[in-house]
């Protein structure tokens, strides 16, 4: 299950909270069509960028069942952001793999 918040200073922010979780995002300005995958370990905030403007912010919070709102929004301000330029039209993020 993947739920998007508006976190502060952020945006939306998309949360995958359980291994296997998914999340697409297309970026037609690529002209390759594949699709790639993209593993997003625990505890990792990406930001997908298309080179035209759209992008797609994702976490994946293994205690997010744990947590109330406020913990959310400060466990995710609390991590540095990864920036990643997609290759493909289609890319699928997943959430995967444990905590290291």
């Amino acid at each position: 299950m993947a739920i998007a918040l508006p976190i502060p200073g952020l945006g939306q922010v998309t949360i995958l909270v359980a291994e296997g979780d998914l999340v697409t995002f297309e970026c037609p300005q690529i002209n390759d069509q594949a699709d790639s995958l993209l593993q997003l370990r625990p505890g990792s905030l990406i930001r997908v960028t298309c080179p035209s403007g759209g992008q797609v912010l994702c976490v994946y919070l293994t205690n997010f069942a744990d947590l109330n709102l406020i913990n959310i929004i400060e466990q995710i301000l609390d991590l540095s952001i990864e920036n990643v330029v997609p290759e493909t039209e289609i890319t699928t993020i997943i959430a995967s793999g444990v905590e290291e």
